[in-house]
């Protein structure tokens, strides 16, 4: 289980090289636990975090640990970004893969208007 562990981190931090938030395009970092998702949109320059996003929200409705739950987070973080005066944002799966609930993630984005 361990190696699993170190294998993602590994891959993170394969991708955060090449990946970075500016503030035109800020960050969108996807995060997945067994029981809940989490998105930021995180500007790399400054430093800040524009918008967030999780199942562990007071209010959140449903299962957490799904590919609806997902879209939901997407489509709040999207919405929150876009309030924030963000219109795209470059992808940072977190060593995950791009399937699943972190395609869900990027899929509710797109619906509330971010461009990925």
């Amino acid at each position: 289980m361990q190696n699993r562990h170190l294998a993602r981190k590994r891959r993170h931090l394969r991708v955060r090289k090449k990946v970075r938030g500016t503030t035109a395009r800020p960050r969108l970092a996807v995060f997945r636990s067994n029981k809940h998702v989490y998105a930021q949109v995180i500007d790399d320059v400054n430093g800040v975090t524009v918008a967030s996003a999780s199942t562990v929200e007071k209010g959140f409705e449903g299962g957490t640990a799904t590919v609806d739950a997902a879209k939901k987070v997407g489509k709040l973080v999207g919405e929150r970004a876009k309030n924030a005066g963000v219109e795209a944002v470059v992808l940072d799966r977190g060593g995950f893969q791009y399937h699943g609930r972190v395609a869900g993630i990027a899929d509710g984005a797109r619906e509330a208007g971010l461009t990925l």
